[in-house]
């Protein structure tokens, strides 16, 4: 009678294992989060209500599925892009020459983005779409 509990509480742990691991895998990638179009957010602070405020600019990156990126914002640019681990690289072609900027990722949400230039500072962007 022990053995049979036993067998049936291994039988049950590996089941839970496997419908555990089944779930995990419909997450999305970072590939995949960046797909769409997101604007940077300038962040504020009100000095009578003692909290920030973020305000949404017309600067946008647009993300494609097929890793073109596109910009609209104090210029116009486009490329495509890697993401490789927290690394998100944008590949600009200028004249006979390509240019890369590469952006690590310090938060990447279903509607938030956050990365740091290497040559400069965190920059926030929501999606909108």
């Amino acid at each position: 009678m022990k053995k049979t509990k036993l067998v049936l509480l291994i039988c049950l742990l590996f089941a839970i294992i496997f419908v555990t691991g089944c779930g995990a895998s419909s997450d999305k990638s970072p590939s995949e989060l960046l797909v769409g179009v997101w604007h940077y957010v300038e962040l504020g602070y009100d000095a009578s209500s003692e909290s920030f405020t973020e305000t949404i600019t017309d600067a946008t990156y647009t993300f494609t599925a097929d890793f073109q990126y596109f910009y609209d914002g104090d210029g116009k640019n486009s490329g495509t892009y890697i993401v490789d681990g927290d690394k998100l690289t944008l590949i600009t072609k200028k004249g006979n020459t390509f240019e890369q900027d590469i952006l690590s990722i310090i938060e990447l949400t279903p509607d938030k983005l956050v990365v740091r230039s290497e040559k400069g500072p965190e920059s926030l962007l929501r999606k909108t779409q």
